[in-house]
C-alpha cells in the first residue's frame, strides 16, 4: 500500500502555459515588424522588442519550465522547492515586461532595470536547480553534464546585453553579433541540442542506437564559442578587421568549419535514434517537432556561415527560420507531449483509475492541435516570403497582417488545445492510499 504525495499540479504547466499566451501577443506583433524587415529596417524598437519578447517572454520561460521538470525526472534528483514557482515566474515576467516597456519608449535606464530584473531572477533559479536538484542528482548523463555549458552561454548573453544598454554609444556590430551568437547558437542552438537527445529517444521510443553527444558538442560548442570570440576582439580591437583581414578569415572559416561538423554529427545521431525507435509509426507532434528541428539545423548551418562572410539580408531570413520556423514550432510540438505527460502523472498516477487513462498521445484534440500548427506554418511561410522581397510592395502590408493573424490564432489553438488536456478526469481525486504503482 502506497500513498501518493502529489498535491499539485507540476510547475512545468504554468511556465508552459504562460509562455504560450506571451508568445501569442509577439507574434500579433509581427504585423507591424515584418514589412520594415522586408524593407532594410532590420534594428527599430519594433524588431528589437519583438524579438526579446520572443526570446525571453516566451523561449526563455518555457526553458524555466522544462528544466523545472527535466533534471529531477531525468537525471534522478529531488525536485525543486514549489515555492520556487510562486515568486520566479512573476518576478521574470514583470522584469521582461519592464525591459521590453524600455525598448518602446527608448528609456535605456528602464531596460537596463528590466534585464537586470531578468539575469536577477535567472541567477536565483539557476541557484535552486543547482543546488536543491543538480548536485543531487544520481544518474549522471552526458546530458546532464552539457547543460552547464548552455546556461554558461546564456549568463553571458545577458551580461552582454546588458552591458550594450548602459552604453548605447559604444555598440557596433561585431559586439551586437557577440551578443547574438552566444544567445542564439550557444545558448538557444545548444541548449536544443544538449536536451534532443533526451527528448527525441524518449518521444519516439528509441532504443539501442549509437549517438555520442560529447563528441557532437566538441565540435558544435568550439565552433560557436571560436566565432563570438573572435567577434567580440574584432569589437575591442576595429583594427584587427583591417590589420589582420587574411588570419581573421582564416579563424572564422575554421569556426564555421567546426560548428558545421557539429551539426552534422547531430544529424546523424538524431537519424540514428529515429531509425532504431519500437514503434514505427510516429505520433503527430514528434514529426512536427523533427521538421522544425531540420529547419533549425539548417538555419543554424547558414546563421554560422553568414557570421564569417557577412550578408545581411541572407542572415535577417536565416534567422527568421530559424527562430518563427524553427525553435517555437518546436517548443509548440513538445508542449504537446511534456503538458499530457504531466497531467497523467499528477491526475491518473498512483491511482486505480490509472488502468483506464488515456494514453498521452491521445489526449491533446487532434484536428486543434493539427489545425493550430497549420495555420502557424502558412503565417511563418507567407512571413518568409515577405522578408525574401517575394511579395510586392502594395501588398505587403496586407500581407504581414495575415502572417500575423495566421500565426497568432495559431498559438491560441494550440493553448486552447492544451488547456483542454487539463480537464480530461476531472478534479484529481482525495488523496486515498492504493496499492502498487
Amino acid at each position: 500500500m502506497q500513498t501518493s504525495t502529489k498535491k499539485h499540479l507540476s510547475a512545468t504547466v504554468a511556465y508552459l502555459l504562460a509562455g504560450l499566451l506571451i508568445v501569442s501577443a509577439c507574434l500579433a506583433v509581427t504585423g507591424w515588424a515584418l514589412p520594415e524587415w522586408a524593407g532594410g529596417q532590420w534594428w527599430t524598437k519594433t524588431t528589437v522588442s519583438l524579438l526579446h519578447g520572443v526570446l525571453l517572454g516566451f523561449l526563455l520561460t518555457v526553458a524555466y519550465g522544462v528544466l523545472y521538470q527535466v533534471v529531477p525526472i531525468a537525471f534522478q534528483a529531488p525536485p525543486m522547492p514549489r515555492h520556487v514557482l510562486y515568486w520566479h515566474l512573476p518576478l521574470h515576467l514583470a522584469a521582461t515586461a519592464g525591459l521590453l516597456l524600455g525598448f518602446v519608449a527608448h528609456l535605456m535606464w528602464l531596460t537596463t532595470l528590466g534585464g537586470l530584473g531578468v539575469l536577477a531572477a535567472l541567477l536565483a533559479f539557476l541557484h535552486f536547480l543547482y543546488h536543491r536538484s543538480y548536485t543531487h542528482a544520481r544518474n549522471r548523463t552526458p546530458v546532464y553534464r552539457m547543460l552547464v555549458i548552455p546556461m554558461l552561454g546564456l549568463v553571458l548573453t545577458f551580461l552582454f546585453g546588458l552591458d550594450q544598454a548602459a552604453r548605447p554609444a559604444g555598440v557596433d556590430g561585431h559586439l551586437v553579433l557577440t551578443h547574438a551568437v552566444l544567445g542564439g547558437l550557444v545558448f538557444w542552438g545548444g541548449l536544443v541540442m544538449v536536451i534532443s537527445y533526451k527528448f527525441v529517444p524518449m518521444f519516439a521510443l528509441s532504443h539501442g542506437y549509437r549517438a555520442s553527444l560529447p563528441r557532437t558538442a566538441a565540435f558544435y560548442f568550439a565552433g560557436c564559442g571560436l566565432l563570438a570570440a573572435i567577434q567580440f576582439a574584432q569589437h575591442l580591437q576595429p583594427t584587427l578587421s583591417v590589420s589582420g583581414a587574411s588570419w581573421l578569415r582564416c579563424v572564422d572559416a575554421l569556426s564555421a568549419a567546426a560548428t558545421l561538423v557539429g551539426l552534422g554529427l547531430f544529424s546523424l545521431d538524431m537519424q540514428r535514434i529515429v531509425a532504431s525507435r519500437k514503434r514505427r509509426r510516429m505520433v503527430f507532434p514528434l514529426r512536427v517537432a523533427l521538421a522544425a528541428l531540420c529547419v533549425m539545423l539548417v538555419s543554424e548551418a547558414l546563421l554560422a556561415i553568414c557570421a564569417a562572410v557577412p550578408d545581411l539580408r541572407l542572415l535577417v531570413v536565416t534567422a527568421y527560420l530559424f527562430l518563427f520556423a524553427g525553435l517555437v514550432p518546436l517548443v509548440f510540438a513538445y508542449t504537446q507531449k511534456i503538458v499530457p505527460f504531466l497531467w497523467f502523472e499528477y491526475r491518473f498516477s498512483k491511482r486505480p483509475e490509472r488502468k483506464s487513462a488515456p494514453l498521452i498521445d491521445d489526449m491533446v484534440p487532434p484536428r486543434l492541435a493539427c489545425a493550430a500548427l497549420t495555420l502557424y506554418a502558412l503565417g511563418t511561410l507567407l512571413g518568409c516570403l515577405l522578408i525574401c522581397g517575394l511579395v510586392p510592395i502594395a501588398w505587403q502590408q496586407a500581407g504581414a497582417c495575415v502572417s500575423a493573424a495566421l500565426t497568432t490564432a495559431g498559438a491560441l489553438i494550440l493553448f486552447t488545445a492544451l488547456c483542454h488536456v487539463l480537464t480530461i478526469g476531472g478534479q484529481r481525486p482525495a488523496e486515498e492510499s492504493s496499492g502498487g504503482h
